[in-house]
């Protein structure tokens, strides 16, 4: 196999600037994987007050009209949800 004789330089200016490329790269990857969060199953378990396992049976708006912010009008998004509860892995019904 034949080695490159600029990436594999000995000169120390070629060596410096090989390396600053590569932590420009990795830094560049890293910074990017940083913008989203990260969810997890685990986390998000450990902060929710309630776990049901069934099936979800009917969804739908709750909110009308609209909501003013900074001089513009946005829709409500409030929903409620009819669930069948199979079985609750966290959390204490609701009295009826």
């Amino acid at each position: 196999m034949a080695e490159n004789p600029v990436l594999c330089s000995s000169n120390p200016v070629v060596r410096f600037l090989n390396l600053a490329f590569v932590a420009l790269a990795l830094g560049t990857t890293s910074m990017v994987a940083d913008l989203a969060p990260a969810l997890s199953t685990r986390s998000l378990a450990n902060s929710a007050d309630l776990i049901i396992v069934g099936k979800v049976e009917r969804v739908q708006q709750t909110g009308w009209g609209d909501i003013a912010y900074s001089g513009v009008n946005y829709p409500p998004r409030d929903y409620a949800a009819d669930i069948s509860g199979d079985e609750m892995s966290k959390g204490e019904p609701l009295p009826h």
